[in-house]
């Protein structure tokens, strides 16, 4: 009991490993987030090995302040976002070797990292991320590629926002292949400009249901 009340100086360690553990995520190494801390190496890697059965009170209060945000490191950072981006990018119609080009790496490089689903570089993070700033709301040149990536159940931009893009647990809002319906697809081809032969082609829909659609929200509005 006296360890969980935090008397004798000691806590749960759960808290400040759960910290630690989103810190690593982020890109950190362990001398970094020790640096950081101002503890020592040994704290911070008995915190992640799930060996340690309580930390200090000045310790706990020491990990818990070391904000969260990427940091440089060859361990690179979570690679979630990323993957997103791209394929929200590919939805809109934007071709992997644009991307790829944009990014900075080469097309078959990008594909084999997004295979692996790992951590990626901060720079392939930040490049990814400034890419999709400035194209996730413009239809890309191929309607191919976004008819692959919806077949593929791909997110479109509108399923994510800022505080759920790069979260892991997070899932997309609206859009997925297991609960998007022919209307849902065919409304956000319209979004960014198909024809609605083209969305309902997209869509997987009859040209009569489209107009059906589009007739109600005519109606609607």
């Amino acid at each position: 009991m006296a360890r969980s009340t935090g008397k004798l100086g000691r806590r749960d360690p759960g808290p400040a490993r759960e910290h630690l553990l989103k810190l690593r995520a982020l890109g950190w190494t362990h001398p970094q987030i020790a640096a950081a801390a101002v503890v020592s190496r040994k704290v911070v890697e008995g915190l992640e090995r799930g060996t340690t059965t309580y930390v200090l009170v000045e310790s706990e209060r020491a990990i818990l302040s070391v904000p969260l945000v990427s940091r440089e490191s060859r361990r690179g950072t979570d690679g979630t976002g990323t993957w997103r981006r791209y394929e929200a990018l590919q939805w809109m119609g934007w071709p992997v070797a644009k991307i790829a080009a944009e990014v900075g790496v080469k097309p078959s490089t990008l594909s084999t990292m997004r295979a692996r689903r790992g951590a990626v570089s901060h720079r392939v993070a930040r490049a990814m991320a400034a890419l999709y700033e400035r194209w996730s709301a413009t239809p890309g040149p191929s309607q191919c590629t976004a008819t692959k990536a919806r077949k593929r159940g791909y997110a479109s931009p509108w399923a994510w926002d800022d505080e759920t893009i790069d979260d892991p647990a997070a899932a997309p809002q609206g859009v997925g292949a297991e609960q998007v319906t022919g209307k849902d697809r065919y409304l956000d081809a319209r979004a960014i400009g198909c024809t609605r032969q083209e969305a309902a082609r997209l869509a997987g829909i009859s040209l009569n249901t489209a107009k059906a659609i589009d007739w109600r929200l005519a109606g609607a509005g």
